[in-house]
C-alpha cells in the first residue's frame, strides 16, 4: 500500500489503472505481466457463426489456454451492476472491479451423448 500511494497510484489501496496494477505486480512483487487487448480476442471470431470460442480457432485464446494450463493468471477488469453485482458494459468505469482468472471451464458432449440424441 506505501508502495503504491507513494507513486500517486492510490489514496485508501483502490487501483483504478491497470497499467499501474501491472507496474506494482512487475516491480514489487516480481511478477511477469503483459497487457492484452480484449478485441484482440475477438477480432478472429466470426459472430455470425453458432460456434463458440475454442483454442484451436484463435491464436490468442490458444495462448490463454496455455498461460492457464501453466499456472498463469488473468486479471479482467469490468464494470459491475450496482447492487447485484454482475459484470455488464454499458458503465463506463462507474463500478469498476478487477476479476481474477484461474482457470477455463469447458464442456464437452460424450459421443455416446450425442448419437443417443440424433
Amino acid at each position: 500500500l506505501g508502495e503504491a500511494q507513494e507513486r500517486g497510484y492510490t489514496n485508501d489501496g483502490e487501483i483504478f489503472n491497470i497499467k499501474h496494477l501491472k507496474d506494482l505486480a512487475e516491480t514489487i512483487c516480481g511478477i511477469e505481466t503483459e497487457l492484452w487487448s480484449i478485441s484482440a480476442a475477438t477480432k478472429d471470431y466470426d459472430k455470425g457463426s453458432s460456434s463458440s470460442f475454442s483454442s484451436s480457432s484463435s491464436p490468442l485464446l490458444h495462448r490463454i489456454d496455455k498461460v492457464l494450463a501453466n499456472g498463469g493468471v488473468f486479471i479482467l477488469p469490468y464494470d459491475s451492476k450496482p447492487g447485484l453485482y454482475l459484470p455488464v458494459n454499458n458503465l463506463n468505469g462507474q463500478h469498476a472491479h478487477y476479476g481474477i482468472i484461474v482457470g477455463i471451464l469447458v464442456g464437452v458432449v460424450a459421443k455416446k451423448c450425442q448419437e443417443a440424441t440424433l
